[in-house]
């Protein structure tokens, strides 16, 4: 993870999000977030990576979704997150 947010708060950010975005994905063994957020907490940018394989629908159900999320606000951008997310193992 990087971009100055702890990993904690990262960690259960991601995993009260994770409904939103489970049917997207549901066969793989989980993929790598990169989301850019500004200094208000929304998103400016994002983009799915697929370690598995190369599924551009997997993308395309994702990122709309990541984009209407909100961080927790902080004193400055958090910049680029990357943040590998386990989609096997998390709560349904």
């Amino acid at each position: 993870l990087l971009g100055g947010l702890a990993p904690e708060i990262a960690k259960a950010f991601f995993a009260a999000h994770v409904a939103e975005i489970r049917h997207c994905y549901k066969d793989g063994h989980g993929l790598v977030l990169q989301v850019d957020v500004v200094e208000n907490g929304s998103v400016d940018g994002c983009s799915v990576v697929d370690k598995d394989r190369d599924r551009p629908d997997v993308a395309e159900c994702i990122e709309p979704k990541i984009k209407r999320w909100l961080f927790p606000k902080l004193d400055r951008p958090l910049g680029h997150l990357s943040y590998r997310l386990p989609l096997k193992g998390l709560a349904q």
